[in-house]
């Protein structure tokens, strides 16, 4: 793990892309082409530019580089180089595990979520460098399937992914991924139910979020308990949120208690940039004030920073930038609206960092979490499989470790008496190493334990199934 400091520079880097964001090209929607693969029903719609993302990301890494407190403190530089280079290995695993670059080689995104009460519904459409080999590398054991001449593999978990062509990735339920893999949805459909998204994207966009209610959820037959729980979305018939160089907040309600609250809630937000940009210039000066440097109980790295007055006003101003009027919330009837442009945003709501620094690594997770549902699988199997060799024999086997490496990458099963026995051979390559062992904490009872290697650089993911079925994840 990172230790904290390292932690700490990573997400100060974070906010910092705020001090000089570039512009994204302009011009027509880039994301139409991607509706066509989604469902037209969809209550919520998420569009991500992570082109724009892995600039971003590049940038606040190159703004912090540039920080006056950087450039003219050596421990806080030394900190920020072991933070960068944890930064950079974290990157370089990544590009390794996943066959691709995630700054580098990542295009656009588009999530469609339908809120159903029954079975909720979610697909992802993803441009970028995607062929059919990474498909097979980042799913050796997945049950595959034609269709039409688009191979499709599936999860087992009700999931199915594809590469319907080149430089295009598309995972959503299996019954709709025939549709998403030819473009078979109406994206005119969706289109009028986000007209947000009639809109091409302004300059240094980076996230368009579009939520639009239900029909159910101010049906009178839903359920009165259900009903509590949802409490804002009873009220917000729409939501629309444009997320880049500024942040653009239309909202609209039901009836007027809900503008209301969505008046309340736009309000918040606007407060919260305030308090953060106010909150980190009342703490820098007040420590000055103060006088922190010269007390004995400051760390002495800390009070070296402190001492510094120059550079860390310096680093202050950069940051945080000159006094601003805040924005004010535009109440109209039952809709409500917040516009906040840059200077405004500068340095008070890191979440252009964030979001830079999240939304290629979600997509990462999300692949990640496609290598770990094998062991999932796998142990259960297992376990199934231990269960029934019990009731037959009066007596579990302990098995393995199999493969005796933890894998750095897919590797065919070498094969094995004990698992033979249980009837556990898998029929195609495997992340993980399997072991069947004594239980820990239940005599004569067993667990069953996972161990793989997801991203190639030592960290280990281990999935053990206690004695009584319960399932646990960790990694080292």
């Amino acid at each position: 793990m990172m230790p904290w400091r390292h932690t700490r520079l990573a997400a100060i880097a974070a906010s910092a892309f705020l001090l000089n964001p570039a512009p994204a090209a302009a011009g027509g929607n880039a994301f139409e082409a991607l509706f066509a693969r989604l469902d037209p029903a969809a209550d919520l719609v998420v569009t991500v530019d992570l082109a724009e993302a892995g600039r971003a990301f590049k940038r606040l890494l190159v703004a912090v580089d540039e920080a006056p407190i950087v450039r003219r403190g050596p421990e806080i530089a030394a900190a920020w180089k072991a933070a960068r280079k944890a930064v950079d290995d974290g990157m370089a695993s990544l590009r390794k595990s996943m066959g691709l670059d995630p700054l580098a080689d990542l295009d656009r995104a588009a999530v469609a979520v339908a809120i159903d009460l029954r079975q909720p519904r979610c697909a992802l459409v993803v441009t970028g460098r995607f062929t059919n080999a990474l498909l097979a590398k980042w799913y050796p054991d997945a049950r595959e399937r034609l269709e039409g001449k688009v191979k499709v593999v599936e999860d087992g978990k009700g999931m199915a992914s594809a590469v319907p062509a080149p430089g295009v990735f598309v995972t959503g339920p299996k019954a709709a991924i025939a549709r998403m893999a030819t473009s078979g949805f109406d994206a005119s459909a969706l289109a009028a139910r986000h007209p947000a998204f009639a809109a091409a994207p302004g300059e240094g966009f980076l996230l368009r979020a579009s939520y639009a209610a239900p029909p159910w959820i101010r049906s009178p037959d839903t359920d009165p308990d259900l009903r509590a729980r949802l409490s804002i979305l009873l009220h917000a018939a729409r939501i629309v949120v444009d997320f880049g160089d500024g942040l653009r907040v239309d909202a609209e309600a039901f009836d007027d208690a809900g503008a209301t609250r969505l008046r309340w809630l736009a309000t918040a937000v606007r407060e919260a940039v305030v308090a953060y940009r106010s909150g980190a210039r009342a703490l820098v000066l007040g420590a000055l004030g103060l006088g922190l440097d010269s007390m004995p109980a400051v760390p002495p790295p800390v009070a070296r920073v402190l001492a510094d007055h120059e550079t860390l006003l310096a680093t202050l101003d950069s940051f945080a930038g000159d006094a601003f009027v805040p924005p004010e919330v535009v109440p109209d009837g039952r809709k409500v609206s917040l516009r906040m442009d840059p200077p405004a945003l500068k340095a008070t709501v890191p979440v252009v960092g964030v979001l830079a620094a999240v939304a290629i690594p979600a997509f990462v997770k999300y692949m990640r979490r496609a290598k770990l549902s094998e062991a999932q699988v796998m142990v259960r199997q297992i376990r199934q499989a231990e269960e029934l060799y019990r009731s037959e024999h009066d007596e579990y086997l302990r098995c393995g470790p199999v493969p005796r490496a933890v894998p750095k990458s897919a590797v065919p099963w070498p094969g094995d008496r004990c698992f033979d026995k249980l009837e556990f051979k898998p029929d195609g390559k495997v992340r993980f190493s399997y072991e069947v062992r004594e239980s820990r904490d239940e005599p004569g009872g067993i667990e069953v334990v996972a161990r793989g290697d997801l991203s190639g650089d030592g960290r280990i993911t281990t999935v053990t199934a206690g004695p009584d079925g319960s399932m646990t994840v960790d990694e080292l």
